[in-house]
């Protein structure tokens, strides 16, 4: 029934859902480039190269969205983002 209903839909919906979509990515995509900058500006790409370095260290979406907590889990301390 969903195959059916997304196959079936109006060509103006289609475009309104690609819309949506890309709107959604645009936001991910701008989280990610705050999350880089924040952790750029504490630590270099030095600190950043860490969220690589084992799987644990990458960053949760809630941390995406506020680096602070992912700088405070990799022990870079509380200084972090009041430069930014």
């Amino acid at each position: 029934i969903l195959h059916a209903r997304r196959t079936q839909v109006n060509p103006l919906m289609k475009l309104i859902q690609k819309l949506i979509g890309l709107e959604a990515k645009m936001k991910q995509y701008e989280a990610g480039e705050e999350f880089i900058e924040a952790v750029e500006a504490v630590g270099g790409p030095a600190l950043l190269n860490r969220s690589f370095d084992e799987p644990a260290n990458l960053p949760t979406l809630a941390e995406i969205r506020a680096p602070q907590i992912w700088l405070d889990r990799m022990g870079a301390g509380r200084a972090a983002l009041a430069s930014v």
